[in-house]
């Protein structure tokens, strides 16, 4: 039995009960290749990984811009 209290004003007792039953597994479908079926088919990470390495080879260019055009003010000012 559980009561809580604060401030003095204190909650109505209260009791819970529970029974520990035998596990179940759930049933898992294999792939051919071994891995569990996640629902996720194999055109949507290749259009995933694809979006990602056009902003990574995007951003190495902004870099690139970024880092030329600093050198190029640095010897101009020289």
């Amino acid at each position: 039995m559980s009561v809580q209290e604060l401030d003095g004003v204190g909650s109505a007792p209260a009791s819970v009960t529970f029974a520990v039953t035998a596990l179940q597994a759930a049933a898992v479908t294999r792939t051919p290749g071994g891995l569990a079926a996640t629902g996720a088919d194999g055109g949507s990470l290749t259009a995933l990984l694809s979006a990602a390495g056009v902003l990574l080879a995007g951003g190495a260019a902004g870099i690139g811009l970024s880092r030329r055009r600093t050198r190029g003010a640095a010897v101009a000012a020289r």
